[in-house]
């Protein structure tokens, strides 16, 4: 004969309830270190460094900033950059190799970008009210809708060559012939855009010319934002 203890019921406070209790707490470790992971993470917020070049006064993020002494802020001559393309934001400084040596960036990643109180023609008629003159006749057409004159030979600007939009106004830049460094340190192009009291040298890798829209207004929203 079957007895009423044979069909009791187990206590279910004694196994459920503390194999709930078990898993908020797991749950809850597991949130808290997400949480700490997170924080650790998360990227500091930019230190803005104070400059003032002629009459214009900067806010700059210090990490965009090149020279170390420029990083001090205050009165300066100018004040030089490296930008990473296409993001404008700080650039990647040090790659390594596959065999985890020191390598440069590729030239295309970044940005060179001196600063200087704006000065002398506008840059946006400089190409032909003062390069005009240096230039050969002939004209060659170049990706994004550049053309592209190089300069005569006894110029001051031998060995480059001039490219531009057709009228010169929206952009130009001054580039080595290829296969030759024009007298310049690198092999890349200079444009001057200026904002304001600012004039703004960039010195970039030629492969950028056909985004040479791209290159101007991330430049242009640079300054606007250290002028804030």
């Amino acid at each position: 004969m079957t007895t009423d203890a044979a069909f009791r019921r187990p206590d279910l406070t004694r196994t459920i309830v503390p194999m709930v209790a078990a898993c908020v707490a797991t749950l809850a470790a597991t949130c808290a270190i997400l949480v700490s992971q997170r924080r650790d993470a998360a990227p500091a917020a930019p230190a803005l460094v104070a400059i003032e070049i002629g009459a214009q006064r900067l806010e700059i993020d210090s990490r965009l900033i090149q020279e170390g002494a420029q990083r001090s802020g205050g009165k300066l001559d100018r004040a030089d950059l490296v930008l990473g393309w296409p993001a404008f934001g700080p650039a990647q400084r040090v790659a390594r190799d596959e065999a985890g040596r020191p390598a440069p960036p590729a030239p295309s990643a970044h940005l060179l970008v001196s600063l200087r109180a704006a000065d002398g023609v506008d840059p946006a008629t400089r190409a032909l009210a003062v390069h005009g003159r240096f230039v050969e006749p002939e004209i060659w057409s170049n990706p994004g809708g550049l053309v592209v004159r190089r300069f005569k030979a006894g110029s001051p600007y031998e060995g480059e060559e001039l490219v531009m939009t057709p009228d010169g106004r929206e952009f130009s830049a001054r580039c080595p012939v290829a296969g030759s460094t024009g007298g310049l340190a690198e092999y890349r192009c200079l444009a001057t855009i200026r904002r304001g009291a600012i004039d703004a040298t960039v010195s970039f890798d030629p492969s950028l010319l056909p985004d040479w829209r791209d290159l101007k207004t991330g430049l242009l929203g640079v300054l606007a934002r250290a002028a804030r």
